[in-house]
């Protein structure tokens, strides 16, 4: 018997329940949510499991997650939550184009790379909503959209869309140099100068490790980025920033040819099902065209 319209809206109708019941992590919230009533969606999902012969998601008291087969059939149901979404866009310009982008990132890449692009963005895309999320811990994946990442991906579904580095650099305010010198050698830092640290940086270079280590005047360690910034330009001591930071902020002195030079790689990554969004797309342009600059 061929398959009538009815039943495709029904299969579709059942994919978009297990979407739903992924993306809010429990069948109850996505029920909520949509307005629907618990019992209803779970069955749905059900009768989709039933139908396919699949179990596709566990259920257990902290909400629900996803077997490995059960991820392919989220997958297809995110594709068609997609192309429904992209019919929403047909034929409009971007002034017109409307509807929300999840984001995530560290606070620091927040401040130095997007923030400057979203003047930009809003310019054009007036109608579209940033939920921007920042912190240290990598959300789950139904948690965004697009994110901005220091590490490659491992989970298959996550497509790299391009990589920049960050080159950082020592730096102090001009009130701290003023005040106690500037630094003429690394032994000189280590011993007659105060130090604000990151916890993240002490862990991922092993040559800063070193430094620090054996820095005798650690005046702070702290595990953002924005902190860090805002002792260094308080004058509370001296710290590894970015360079493009230290271009933005010109109370800030840059310290030259006395520590190593370090490197961080990161990467814009989206969903395997995003790649089409108009939307994510826009956001994606304007971010390569912003970093593309440096």
């Amino acid at each position: 018997m061929a398959n009538t319209i009815n039943s495709y809206v029904m299969r579709i109708k059942q994919l978009l329940c297990l979407e739903e019941a992924v993306r809010y992590g429990s069948i109850s919230e996505a029920a909520k949510q949509n307005g629907i009533k618990q019992p209803n969606l779970s069955s749905q999902i059900k009768t989709l499991e039933q139908i396919t012969q699949r179990k596709l998601i566990f259920r257990h008291p902290k909400g629900v997650s996803l077997t490995d087969i059960g991820y392919e059939y989220y997958s297809t149901a995110c594709e068609i939550k997609n192309l429904i979404s992209d019919t929403e866009n047909i034929s409009l310009d971007s002034s017109r184009m409307f509807g929300n982008i999840k984001l995530w990132t560290s606070d620091g890449l927040a401040s130095i790379y997007l923030a400057k692009c979203f003047k930009e963005f809003y310019e054009k895309y007036p109608k579209i909503n940033l939920e921007i999320s920042c912190s240290l811990e990598m959300p789950k994946i139904q948690e965004f959209d697009m994110a901005l990442v220091f590490q490659k991906p491992k989970v298959k579904s996550l497509v790299i869309i391009d990589e920049h580095s960050l080159n950082f650099t020592l730096c102090a305010s001009k009130e701290y140099i003023n005040r106690y010198g500037m630094p003429q050698s690394l032994a000189d830092l280590r011993s007659n100068h105060k130090i604000c640290n990151n916890a993240t940086y002490i862990a991922g270079w092993k040559d800063w490790k070193t430094v620090s280590q054996k820095a005798q005047h650690t005046t702070t360690v702290t595990n953002s980025s924005s902190m860090l910034l805002n002792l260094i330009k308080a004058g509370i001591g001296i710290g590894l920033l970015p360079r493009e930071v230290k271009n933005m902020e010109p109370e800030l002195v840059e310290i030259k040819n006395i520590a190593p030079e370090l490197q961080a790689k990161f990467y814009l990554i989206v969903k395997q099902e995003g790649l089409q969004n108009p939307k994510i797309k826009a956001l994606t342009n304007i971010i390569n065209h912003e970093t593309s600059k440096e």
